[in-house]
């Protein structure tokens, strides 16, 4: 049952998020003209802030020697995704 309760708690946010999409979609707030910006934002900004986030929280490679080179890898991919972001028309 608790078990039940954790996967409920995590699956609740996104069921929500989706819920709210559709209602800013029906109330005409989101514009389908809208959508390339906002996937532009979620594969470019926000996915990898998610990969970064998970990799900082993990044990194993904050102790490793690989971490370094891998925020500096997303140091520079993230600046170039900035730029390609704000370089939409």
């Amino acid at each position: 049952m608790h078990e039940s309760l954790m996967v409920l708690q995590a699956a609740i946010p996104v069921y929500l998020v989706v819920l709210l999409g559709a209602v800013l979609r029906g109330f005409r707030v989101l514009q389908p003209r809208m959508d390339k910006g906002l996937m532009v934002l979620a594969i470019h900004v926000f996915c990898p802030c998610l990969i970064l986030d998970k990799m900082l929280a993990a044990e194993v490679l904050i102790e490793s020697r690989v971490f370094p080179f891998c925020n500096i890898y997303f140091c520079i991919n993230n600046r170039n995704n900035l730029k390609l972001i704000l370089a939409l028309p």
